[in-house]
């Protein structure tokens, strides 16, 4: 009788386990399709392309900003290296350049290799304090072994908007979400023997670019029957949503420091004494 009742109890947390476990199963399913129903809307991701666009407003009228693609001799003289220029690409659009960071990196995945990194990020200004596009790019050169390679990874949002437009809202109030499906991945790869047509003078790739992807991906397909798996597409929203955090840092210490350098000028320009004229 007691191994009977025991075989009953087992078999009940068997299926209650089991019940919880498909619960589980059914909410993740749901979180999915929700997640991709909406277009992996973010309200962080709605917030920081509204304060950039501002910032990058501000930081154009400020002005005093490098304009072109830069020399060459930057490439051999890092002291000459601009952070940020202005410029525009072959389709004829202004765009703001900003280097995020550069140096060596080392890698060990497949083999030993090492390789020069440059990171850059490209902000196209839109009417009225808007964005038009926004490329994040990221260039790698190996220089290890008997043939280099250069790589680029490219992470770029044709509509970075706020559609949100939640600064001054009510908290809890209800918002509509920028739909980020046509989030896109590229990856470029070129043996050395191939002339980087794609780089400008200065070694850092153009923003407009002659060179095919090797791979294209689009965060949220509605054309793709299989999209490309949850956590991947998660760890998209996540990485853009990082750099969008660091350009944003960045353009806040340009706009203060533009603005501290016209209010030196302006009052170098006023700033005397009546009496010695």
């Amino acid at each position: 009788m007691k191994r009977l009742l025991g075989f009953a109890l087992f078999f009940l947390l068997l299926g209650t386990a089991f019940g919880e476990a498909e619960d589980e199963n059914i909410v993740y399913r749901e979180a999915i399709a929700n997640a991709r129903k909406n277009g992996f809307g973010d309200l962080e991701i709605d917030n920081l392309h509204g304060t950039i666009s501002r910032r990058l407003k501000n930081v154009f009228e400020l002005g005093g900003l490098p304009e072109g693609p830069g020399n060459f001799d930057e490439l051999t003289n890092g002291a000459k290296t601009r952070a940020i220029i202005v410029g525009k690409d072959a389709d004829g659009k202004q765009y703001l350049r900003m280097r995020l960071r550069d140096g060596f990196s080392y890698s060990s995945t497949e083999f030993p290799s090492q390789y020069v990194f440059r990171a850059h990020c490209y902000l196209y200004p839109g009417p009225e304090g808007t964005m038009d596009k926004i490329v994040f790019q990221f260039y790698r050169i190996s220089y290890s072994g008997s043939q280099y390679i250069r790589d680029l990874r490219r992470y770029i949002h044709p509509e970075p908007k706020d559609v949100a437009q939640a600064e001054g809202k009510p908290i809890g109030a209800e918002l509509q979400l920028l739909n980020n499906s046509n989030l896109k991945v590229e990856y470029y790869e070129a043996l050395s023997t191939v002339p980087p047509k794609w780089e400008g003078p200065d070694g850092v790739p153009k923003g407009t670019l002659e060179w095919t992807p090797i791979s294209q991906i689009t965060l949220n397909s509605p054309t793709e029957k299989t999209p490309i798996p949850y956590p991947k597409q998660v760890q998209i929203i996540f990485n853009y949503k990082k750099l969008l955090r660091q350009v944003e840092r960045i353009l806040a210490r340009v706009e203060k420091t533009k603005r501290l350098d016209r209010d030196q000028a302006l009052e170098k320009v006023i700033d005397y004494n009546g009496s010695s004229f």
